[in-house]
């Protein structure tokens, strides 16, 4: 799957708050301008009737046009999602999974990682390669539509705070009397708090929810890493246990027939942890003495 620019909802952020910093930026020159001229009577006219609704309404607008380009950043994102999800699988590729599944056959992790490119180009595909790679002992690291998804909905609904709650720079916000009410659903619960305001004016330097979700669609491109089952685990430390309690010789012996019955037991223990690197170069010794 390739990767989609998420720097293109930043640089909409970034686009409309520098906007609204001068709308605010009139819009209380203008206030002060009037406040020194006018009456106070006549200004509060002039500030209800005609600047605020004038300055506000701009603003609300901007604001509806950079919600709606995000939105439509966000929708192109699900679309490049939705065509690796739909991609055909390869038919070779399919027939070849078929029958490790239907006949059950033993795979080494070496013997997996030949699958890899094949599989990654589908998101069915992984998931098939998922459970064969399960039933080796293996968890493979596949991409996840339904954790893509979460993570580019809470970046969008982060972004488009960081627009609605936008009222300039901490701690003076002076944008804050043009700030609309806060909606859910398009119903209004009250005004933005001061999380909310300090959230959106730091957004375009401290914005994790994009990062984390660009990071996902990065690590889409990235080898496939491998752990192992919690029931292989504790499989293959019974298996060592057993055998560290024969004698030098029972062990020589123990240790040659488990590695004609499992290939792959040298790389099991590799991902194990470091309490069983020493056992692990021990079974790759001999494994090569056998070779």
């Amino acid at each position: 799957m390739k990767r989609t620019n998420f720097e293109e909802i930043l640089n909409e952020v970034k686009d409309y708050q520098q906007t609204a910093d001068r709308h605010f930026s009139e819009y209380y020159k203008k206030v002060s301008k009037m406040k020194a001229e006018l009456r106070d009577e006549v200004f509060q006219h002039e500030i209800k009737t005609s600047i605020y609704p004038s300055y506000s309404g701009t603003l609300m607008v901007e604001r509806t046009v950079a919600k709606s380009k995000i939105h439509a950043i966000c929708e192109s994102i699900k679309d490049d999602l939705k065509n690796w999800t739909l991609k055909p699988i390869k038919p070779e590729t399919m027939q070849i999974l078929n029958c490790i599944n239907s006949f059950n056959i033993r795979l080494t992790k070496d013997e997996l990682s030949i699958l890899e490119s094949d599989v990654r180009e589908n998101l069915f595909a992984a998931k098939i390669f998922s459970e064969i790679a399960r039933s080796n002992g293996y968890m493979a690291s596949m991409p996840d539509a339904t954790g893509y998804l979460k993570a580019l909905r809470i970046a969008e609904a982060d972004a488009c705070l960081a627009i609605d709650a936008y009222c300039g720079a901490a701690p003076d916000f002076p944008g804050r009397d043009l700030l609309d009410k806060r909606r859910i659903n398009g119903v209004a619960v009250g005004e933005y708090e001061v999380w909310h305001r300090m959230y959106a004016a730091n957004y375009v330097k401290k914005h994790s929810s994009l990062d984390e979700a660009a990071d996902m669609w990065e690590q889409s491109k990235v080898d496939i890493a491998y752990t192992l089952t919690e029931a292989e685990r504790n499989r293959i430390k019974k298996i060592i246990d057993d055998v560290e309690q024969m004698d030098e010789a029972g062990k020589a012996t123990k240790m040659i027939s488990l590695l004609e019955a499992e290939k792959d037991l040298p790389d099991k223990l590799r991902l194990m942890g470091d309490d069983y690197r020493e056992y692990a170069t021990k079974y790759a010794a001999v494994e090569q003495q056998r070779a």
